[in-house]
């Protein structure tokens, strides 16, 4: 009766033991992003290949842009996976590479909350 027992808790465990999955985090090669402060940077964050690139788009909901009439519209940066601190900002609202002008400047509107 003992040995049957035991090999029954043997089974169990090794049928949860197969249902575990792993995520394996390097923590060796750390690459590190980070952007202006106060700027909610990394409140989204995406994988993202384009032309043979892998990088990873951050958002930031909270950032400053180059916009005329604008202090807080939120930005997402573009971040190479391969060297700390890269990410570049993505412009948007250009128009033949001047800025957009309007009259409605859309201030605190987050930008990038979602990012996918």
């Amino acid at each position: 009766m003992y040995a049957n027992s035991r090999n029954v808790l043997i089974f169990v465990i090794l049928c949860c033991v197969s249902i575990v999955s792993s995520y394996n985090v390097d923590t060796r090669r750390v690459i590190r992003h980070r952007g202006p402060p106060n700027s909610m940077f990394g409140f989204t964050v995406a994988a993202h290949y384009e032309r043979g690139d892998n990088m990873v788009l951050v958002g930031a909901p909270k950032a400053k842009t180059n916009q005329p009439g604008v202090s807080n519209g939120g930005a997402v940066y573009k971040c190479d996976v391969s060297r700390n601190d890269s990410c570049q900002q993505i412009p948007f609202d250009r128009r033949d590479g001047q800025p957009k002008t309007s009259e409605l400047a859309c201030d605190d509107v987050e930008t990038a909350v979602d990012v996918r």
